[in-house]
């Protein structure tokens, strides 16, 4: 039986929880609050900002509410922060990234170990090259295709299909469709005029950028190889299991 205390108590919690619901505040709050389209669109536009900078965000690492913070650092040509930011992000969780890694492509795990541990220390002429080719030759795996980075028709027709025809695509389309899409990285170099100051696969793996061994572009190599590697089925579902919709 409740006691008379307790009958008061709710009470009078009862009586602040309404008075609070009809608050101007809680009505504005619940106005104002973005919906679903609204915050589907803004992933979107932050997802494909930060793949033209040359970054790939983990939907289990990347802490997704402040990706609208280093947009708008990016947007107010505040690029150096930007990069400095996701570089730090990327080298925080850069040992759980090489984990997943390891794990899930055992043939690749003495190249995969040897090359994390040059771009812990800071060899990045050898590092990035190698994440790069990694990533090259993860894609083929998984997406049965030549070179995932290829702008030929054939091959962007099979990624397509292979988005088209994968029910888990269905999680952050924004995100997994950006495999299929021009992007700096991707470039050949034809295209690659389009993009400033970026991270370029074929300039580098080619030998024509002899410029490219930074910090900045280190972490893009392993934000993109990490990005190739999530499309592996057990990469994929403890993402969409681990996902907190921003």
């Amino acid at each position: 039986m409740i006691s008379n205390r307790s009958a008061k108590l709710s009470a009078a919690y009862s009586k602040e929880l309404l008075k609070l619901i009809n608050s101007k505040e809680f009505k504005r709050f619940i106005t104002d609050r973005p919906s679903k389209e609204q915050e589907d669109a803004a992933f979107q536009k932050y997802v494909n900002l930060l793949a033209e900078k040359g970054w790939f965000i983990s939907l289990w690492h990347t802490p997704l509410a402040g990706l609208r913070r280093i947009a708008k650092c990016y947007e107010d040509g505040k690029i150096e922060a930007a990069d400095d930011a996701m570089s730090a992000h990327f080298s925080e969780c850069l040992d759980e990234i090489e984990g997943s890694l390891t794990k899930a492509f055992p043939s690749r795990q003495k190249i995969l170990r040897k090359v994390f541990e040059a771009h812990r220390n800071k060899n990045y002429e050898l590092s990035i090259p190698v994440m790069l080719s990694q990533a090259d030759g993860i894609g083929c795996e998984i997406f049965k295709v030549d070179s995932v980075t290829s702008r030929r028709p054939d091959v962007i027709q099979q990624l397509r299909k292979f988005l088209e025809t994968e029910a888990r695509k269905k999680r952050m389309p924004a995100y997994w469709e950006l495999v299929a899409e021009l992007l700096p990285v991707n470039a050949s170099r034809r295209d690659r005029s389009r993009f400033r100051d970026t991270m370029n696969r074929n300039s580098i793996l080619h030998g024509e950028d002899v410029l490219y061994a930074t910090p900045v572009n280190a972490h893009k190599a392993v934000s993109w190889l990490n990005y190739v590697a999530s499309f592996k089925t057990d990469l994929w579902i403890e993402q969409v299991e681990s996902f907190v919709s921003p």
